[in-house]
């Protein structure tokens, strides 16, 4: 091979990359992975979450979750057929209190959901 050519493919491979590296950062939906490169903030579909309970309304709770991206506080009704488990055993609404530490599921992607409707709360209180 010449000199001409290897310069001509070195070149080619730089561009390639920088077309690669530019068209990765815009947004791309891939097997269930959103990437939104404006604001750097990955989000994975999630049916659970953890977090605190910052206050309890009439017919749920509002919990402050552990992840990076908004919304941080999250909605969450407790309907009839919401299982509350709280220390393995059976709990109610009732039974929640503001700073429990919980483990929700619902039946849909809540990951960047304000209003949740759980179908398990688990709560794990240490002994004291």
């Amino acid at each position: 091979m010449s000199k001409s050519t290897i310069v001509f493919l070195i070149i080619g491979l730089v561009i390639g990359f920088g077309i690669g590296f530019w068209t990765g950062k815009s947004t791309v939906v891939n097997e269930g992975v959103v990437n939104n490169a404006t604001d750097g903030v990955t989000v994975t579909p999630t049916n659970s979450l953890s977090g605190t309970i910052k206050e309890k309304t009439g017919s749920g709770i509002i919990v402050e979750i552990d992840l990076d991206y908004p919304p941080k506080s999250r909605e969450v009704v407790v309907g009839d057929d919401t299982e509350i488990t709280r220390n393995g055993e059976s709990a109610s609404l009732a039974d929640l209190q503001v700073g429990d530490y919980i483990f929700l599921t619902a039946d849909e992607n809540i990951a960047e959901k304000q209003k949740i409707t759980a179908t398990d709360i688990y709560v794990k209180v240490s002994a004291e």
